[in-house]
Formats: C-alpha cells, sequence, structure tokens
C-alpha cells in the first residue's frame, strides 16, 4: 500500500486474497469500488462484539480477543484525533479475501501498525481495524462503508471444491492447486472469460 501510495496514483484499490483463495476478477465489476470488501461465512463469520459468550471459536480461547482490545485501546491513545474507536468492542471474520480502496490505505497501514507489534491473530485484528474504519468514516450509523460478500465459497477450513463450483462462485477458499481439475476449471473459466472482454474491448476501440 505504501508503494502504490508513493509510486502508482492509478491504482484506485488492492483486492487481497490467500494463495489458496480463487476469485473470478470478472465478477466484481458491479461492485462498488469505493467500499471494503469483506467476506460473510460460517466460519468464523464477521461480527464485532463485546464479549465472546454464546461464540465457540478456538481464537476467544486463546485470548486473541483481548490483544484486538488492547490494540484497539492503543489506537485510541495514538490516533484519539483521527479514529473512531470503541474500546469493548472487538470483531472475528474470515480474512483470506478482502479489498480496501485506494481512500483508506493510510488508515489502514497505520492501524497495521499498531496491531501487528502486538501480535494480533489476522483474523482478529483486520475485521477489528476494518470496524475501526468504518466507524470513522460512515455518515451515519445505518450507512456502512463496508460491503459483505456472502457468496464466496467454504470458509476459513473447508477444501477441495468441484469444478462445477468453483465456475459457479467468484470467489472461495480453499482451492487445493495441485490437483489437475481443480486448476484446469480454474484456468479455463478465466481464461474464456478474458477472451470475451477482450472482443468487448476490441469492439469498443473500433
Amino acid at each position: 500500500m505504501e508503494i502504490i501510495l508513493k509510486d502508482h496514483p492509478m491504482i484506485e484499490g488492492l483486492l487481497y486474497f490467500h494463495f489458496d483463495a480463487w476469485i473470478n476478477p470478472f465478477r466484481f465489476d458491479n461492485m462498488n469500488f469505493n467500499h471494503i470488501w469483506f467476506p460473510d461465512s460460517a466460519l468464523p463469520p464477521f461480527r464485532c462484539v463485546t464479549n465472546t459468550a454464546g461464540w465457540d471459536w478456538w481464537a476467544w480461547g486463546s485470548g486473541y480477543h483481548t490483544i484486538a482490545k488492547q490494540a484497539t485501546a492503543n489506537v485510541a491513545k495514538n490516533y484519539s484525533n483521527r479514529f473512531i474507536t470503541d474500546k469493548d468492542v472487538f470483531c472475528g471474520g474470515w480474512s483470506d479475501i478482502y479489498y480496501i480502496p485506494r481512500r483508506f490505505f493510510r488508515d489502514f497501514i497505520d492501524l497495521t501498525s499498531v496491531f501487528y507489534p502486538i501480535r494480533s491473530f489476522h483474523e482478529v485484528g483486520i475485521p477489528t481495524m476494518i470496524n475501526i474504519i468504518d466507524l470513522t468514516h460512515r455518515l451515519t450509523p445505518s450507512h456502512s462503508i463496508v460491503t459483505r460478500i456472502a457468496d464466496c465459497w467454504g470458509h476459513c477450513c473447508l477444501d477441495n471444491p468441484t469444478a462445477t463450483e468453483i465456475k459457479k462462485h467468484r470467489c472461495g477458499h480453499r482451492i487445493y492447486l495441485p490437483d489437475h481439475l481443480a486448476r484446469k476449471a480454474l484456468i479455463d473459466l478465466l481464461e474464456s472469460e478474458a477472451t470475451y472482454f477482450n472482443k468487448t474491448i476490441s469492439k469498443k476501440i473500433k
């Protein structure tokens, strides 16, 4: 993000996805590119809470919510005039696929500089950071700047989508790339849509 801000003024956002996740970029064209995109999955769900009651997830047993709350307190201390925070709130969520618009790069960088040094777990730290950005920039309590992506296949810990599932879903996790059939399904899909895209561009140029 620092490099993009410094050297690449034409880049308007960054879509992050883990090495064993997949995306079909041609099916994200109708998204709001001024919003953060974050997945809504079953494991773990994207939720922001004040306690862990009723949420059975191993990360809480490891105390990662306490670390996130400490990081949030550090944000409130170091950036009191910049970010809106709630000292009691922490979040969890599947963090293998998400999009950050350029206008939030600096926020994301600076929040990372607070969360990372105290070893915040990414599926707690990143959702909590995104919630802080949302609280800071939303125009009203009911107008979030986060678009939830609910149609990705899988979640943090699900494996082996079929070729049909890869073609059906615009994103997902986890794809096993050494699997020839899965890899071929994804490559064929992207190549077919790229061919259509190139034909469309050529027609516009002519």
